[in-house]
């Protein structure tokens, strides 16, 4: 789709496909604040269109800048040791962006305490944490 023939659409239409609220969008392409006009103009077709458009534009960028940089990592990761712009800390540190983009290190969170204990103390009705004397 090309771009919109009204300036301010178009302007609008860009600012909702940065992430920006409709209100805030609405504002941004020169018009006085009014909430319900920027939620009828977000359901109009050709805006509604154009804001898909950019959106999936921007997510095919997105993913090309992922893939690149993954495979900057695993060029890194994967490089043989004599070579001269790379050390052993930079493959570690690849290696290991690599597995977390993966998902392959979780972090682990202890949410009880010792026996499955909560870990914060409970407060009985006069004050005195459960299971004080």
């Amino acid at each position: 789709m090309p771009i919109l023939d009204n300036a301010r659409h178009e302007k609008y239409a860009q600012e909702l496909a940065k992430g920006a609220s409709q209100s805030d969008a609405y504002v941004a392409a020169g018009y006085a604040r009014n909430d319900s006009h920027a939620s009828r103009l977000a359901r109009n077709g050709k805006v509604a269109a154009r804001v898909a458009e950019l959106q999936a534009a921007g997510a095919d960028e997105a993913e090309l800048t992922i893939a690149a940089v993954l495979e900057e990592l695993k060029r890194i990761a994967f490089a043989p040791m004599p070579d001269e712009f790379v050390r052993a800390c930079d493959k570690r540190a690849a290696l290991v962006d690599i597995g977390n983009h993966l998902g392959m290190f979780k972090s682990k969170v202890e949410l009880t305490g010792k026996d499955g204990a909560s870990l914060v103390p409970i407060v009985t009705i006069n004050g005195a944490p459960s299971g004080a004397g």
